[in-house]
């Protein structure tokens, strides 16, 4: 649903409490990192308001961490005419994250914004705490930083990084940034741990394979022993979507994935559709002849890659977290299917 200076491991202290067994590392920084492994779900809409069927899916999956989509930062005008780095899309919350649950505040970051500013840390934690005292979230323990940095904007994620872990572990708090395949083998950025993104794997234009998750875009990424520097949680997709094409031009990604409107769509194979008549979708104007390939997130699939990446990364991850939480999407697997996503 992001890269470091290296962690320094001073301390394991082990704490028994009658069969639990934790383990903290406590950074050169001052900051905690706690392995005990539970499982965790991104939330990732603009509104915060739980279904029935959501809710029920929280407690019976034993969820105890919610990584919450609080807002975007993108480069666009303020309120006073200035192009700089602004917050946009915030979440409305319109109800509350149920007793229990860790909240962990995650921040989508454009490149246009990284590259055109990197002193706005201050200004975004200020925002996440703000929101927080308002929506009476209290079990909030970290922030994750999402950004797909490359070489280019390396330096200035990096401080951004660096800014926010140094306020957070003052309050002791921790600093986690998503990590994508394609950085793996790239300098860590400084914070606290990374969650490795197994989805969104592939090419959005390749029409004979799933760019939600496909092993074979994976493998390659994963063929001998991850070191990377930094503790790494895994992130597994839970989604479907529909991949608009006119010709061989992208159009757009389609969140709708019900096409079974004889009127509009006719569908030519297992996953595609061709548009029978002009129409609107989700603001988009969806033309006759148009293709919609519409791709999801096999169980097969997922415990394949989960395999893979348990053989492969050197220390074990401690969370599995699901993207992301939304009744359609978690309707499409049975309760056994979860249980072995979770499993470790």
């Amino acid at each position: 649903m992001k890269k470091y200076v290296a962690l320094v491991l001073c301390a394991l202290p082990v704490l028994v409490a009658g069969m639990v067994l934790f383990s903290i590392c406590r950074n050169a920084s001052g900051g905690n990192v706690v392995t005990k492994p539970c499982n965790a779900i991104y939330h990732w809409k603009t509104q915060f308001k739980l279904s029935s069927y959501e809710k029920d899916f929280i407690k019976e999956h034993d969820i105890k961490k919610m990584y919450i989509r609080f807002f975007d930062v993108d480069y666009g005008q303020d309120n006073d005419g200035l192009f700089k780095a602004i917050p946009i899309a915030t979440t409305l919350f319109l109800d509350t994250v149920p007793a229990g649950i860790e909240v962990v505040p995650t921040v989508y970051i454009t490149t246009k914004a990284i590259k055109a500013d990197t002193t706005f840390a201050q200004l975004m934690y200020k925002r996440i705490i703000a929101m927080s005292k308002r929506n009476r979230i209290n079990n909030m323990h970290e922030i994750q930083l999402d950004c797909d940095w490359t070489n280019s904007t390396k330096n200035h994620f990096f401080k951004l990084c660096a800014d926010l872990r140094d306020m957070l572990h003052k309050d002791s708090m921790n600093l986690s940034v998503t990590v994508r395949l394609h950085q793996l083998k790239k300098e860590c950025p400084p914070a606290d741990y990374g969650v490795l993104m197994l989805y969104n794997t592939g090419s959005l234009y390749n029409p004979d394979a799933n760019s939600i998750l496909n092993y074979n875009d994976v493998k390659p990424y994963l063929n001998s022993k991850v070191e990377y520097e930094l503790p790494l949680d895994v992130a597994f997709p839970i989604y479907s979507w529909g991949i608009w094409m006119r010709g061989n031009d992208f159009m757009s990604i389609l969140h709708n994935t019900d096409y079974t409107d004889r009127l509009r769509y006719r569908q030519t194979d297992k996953c595609k559709y061709v548009v029978l008549k002009e129409h609107y979708l989700e603001g988009h104007n969806l033309k006759k002849g148009d293709i919609i390939r519409l791709e999801t997130s096999p169980f097969e699939d997922i415990i394949k890659v989960k395999e893979l990446a348990f053989s492969k990364i050197r220390r074990q991850p401690r969370n599995i977290i699901l993207y992301h939480l939304d009744s359609l999407n978690i309707t499409q697997y049975s309760k056994e299917n979860i249980h072995q996503i979770y499993k470790h």
